[in-house]
Formats: structure tokens, sequence, C-alpha cells
């Protein structure tokens, strides 16, 4: 917005794409975006910018995602799970569980899929080795996510002891750290920090408050 606002009211701008350093430059689309913007864009500007896309991000976040993980969490233990609200649920107990697995492994599957750091690292692995790609990066981080996310729904309404959970999980990923190369290694592991970002942690965290309040009725 910034950005078109100054194109409209100053030649810099126009002053900028005409230049003959432009004309002949070979940058990619991306690479021109940027200079563009730092050409036509003062540092005060583009602070107030990030300042205010953060606070609307924020925003966002309190009003929406949070919310969403809060209310899908109460409304699922609901649907199998008699209450003074709902005497008669609308799924057997089995089915339930398995209906709130799969909708555990949804949820974490596509918060970390739109998760904004990943995209980033999935873009600077692609380019930075040839044994990466943006999507297998993205895809192989996200089915990960949503089945540990799924797992930890399943401890919950299982009551799944978490120690051999997490022994098991960890001598599969210390076996396939022996076996794979440097650059794989790497990335891999680092990819477990990048999906705790402001997308997924607010939607699950939410989500898992109030699971961990509903499953004592299933034992009670």
């Amino acid at each position: 917005f910034l950005v078109a606002l100054k194109w409209m009211v100053s030649r810099r701008g126009r002053d900028y794409l005409d230049s003959d350093d432009h004309a002949s430059s070979t940058l990619a689309e991306d690479e021109t975006a940027v200079n563009f913007v730092r050409a036509t864009t003062p540092r005060s500007a583009g602070l107030f910018a990030g300042w205010l896309g953060l606070v609307v991000f924020y925003f966002g976040l309190e009003q929406g995602l949070i919310k969403l993980g809060a209310s899908t969490g109460e409304a699922l233990p609901l649907s199998f799970l008699p209450s003074p609200s709902s005497p008669s649920p609308l799924y057997s107990l089995g089915w339930g569980k398995v209906i709130a697995i799969a909708f555990s492994w949804i949820v974490g599957f596509a918060s970390t899929f739109a998760e904004p750091a990943l995209a980033a690292l999935a873009l600077k692995a692609e380019a930075m080795s040839s044994s990466f790609s943006r999507s297998s990066l993205l895809l192989s981080v996200s089915v990960g996510v949503g089945s540990g996310i799924a797992m930890g729904v399943a401890r919950l309404l299982f009551q799944l002891n978490l120690f051999y959970i997490l022994v098991f999980a960890y001598a599969i990923a210390l076996v396939l750290t022996a076996f794979s190369k440097e650059e794989v290694v790497a990335v891999a592991w680092d990819s477990a920090g990048v999906t705790t970002g402001p997308v997924t942690v607010p939607l699950v965290v939410a989500l898992g408050e109030v699971w961990s309040n509903k499953t004592p009725l299933l034992f009670a």
C-alpha cells in the first residue's frame, strides 16, 4: 500500500523504472521488487508498515485462530461425549475418537503448511541445495507435525504413556539421522523449530488446552 501511494504522489518510482541501470538489469522478479521498495520507500515508512502489519496480524490471531482452536476444541468432544447440554451425542465413543484424531491431524497439517517461517526455510533450502524442493519440504514437515498432534490427542483419549511415545519417536529420528546426509540432517532438525510459529502455536495450544479439560470426562 505504501509503495503504491508513493508511486502515485511521487515521480521517484517512475524515474527508477526508467533508469538505464534498471532497464539493463537481469535481476529476478523478486529481487527487482525488493530494489524498487528500497529505492522508493523511506525507512520510517518501512518501520511503520512493519509495526502496523504486526498489530493487524496479532489482532487476527487473537480474534481468529485462538478462538477457532478453543471453539473447535469445545465442540468436538460434545459430538461423542454425553453432557447436560447434549445428552445424546452424534457419534459413538469409538467413532468420536477416530474423528477427533483425524481432525487434529488436519489442524496440524494445515496450520504448519501456512506457517510463514517454514515457507521461508523451504525457499532457502531449495535455493542452497539440490536435495530439497520447496513443496516436498513443506509437505513432509506438515505431515510430521500433523501426525505429532494426532498422536498427542490419541494419548489424551487412550491414556497412553508419554515416555514410551517420546522414546520411540526420538529413536526413529536418531536412526534416520545416522544414515542421512549432513545437509538433510541440518534442515530436518531445524524444521522442528520453525514450526512453532505465530500460526501453529495459538491454534494448537488453544485446541490442546480445551482437550485437556474435556478428556477427564472419558474416564469419570
